[in-house]
């Protein structure tokens, strides 16, 4: 129960003042829009109540990643390689201008993307999720670590050889 409080609060903006300004605000609005088109507004809070969340350092800061209930594993286990920076992330970032632009194809849930943001604070960042349950939660995560408004874009789609459409289902059990 208090998981899906957590989560609703979190994104409605219920009880909590501190949420910002009114950017942060429009863009907790934005990720509702997209989430409602996405899987309709009752199949979004239906999804979001199924949330979890995960919370600690990735590279010296305290960040909360949440993740859907059934991929325990694949959501913990994404966590723990970022936070053991396992990639390799602080070496990499070490090259980059604060004007660089970092691409990140396949975004999952955002933990690499907020990884990399708190690695590369100036660095502009962008983000392509195709499933649409994965983009919402990465959306969800750039907002509830404040990566949305900090030069952080997440877009819904995939990347491929040719133009199309793509089509698919989403298994969220241990999808690692």
């Amino acid at each position: 129960e208090a998981r899906v409080t957590g989560a609703m609060n979190m994104v409605c903006g219920g009880g909590s003042s501190s949420r910002g300004g009114v950017g942060e605000a429009d863009s907790y609005w934005s990720f509702w829009e997209d989430g409602s088109r996405l899987l309709g507004e009752e199949g979004l809070v239906a999804f979001l109540r199924e949330c979890t969340a995960l919370e600690g350092k990735i590279a010296g800061r305290r960040v909360k990643i949440w993740g859907h209930s059934e991929d325990k594993i694949g959501h913990k286990g994404a966590f723990d390689e970022q936070v053991k920076d396992k990639y390799g992330l602080a070496k990499l970032c070490q090259g980059l201008r604060p004007d660089d632009w970092i691409a990140d194809f396949g975004g999952n849930l955002g933990i690499t993307a907020i990884h990399l943001k708190l690695r590369c604070p100036r660095c502009k960042l962008v983000t392509l999720e195709p499933s649409p349950w994965n983009y919402v939660i990465l959306r969800l995560n750039l907002l509830q670590n404040h990566m949305a408004s900090g030069g952080a874009v997440a877009l819904q789609g995939g990347l491929a050889t040719s133009f199309g459409e793509m089509a698919g289902s989403h298994y969220f059990g241990n999808a690692w």
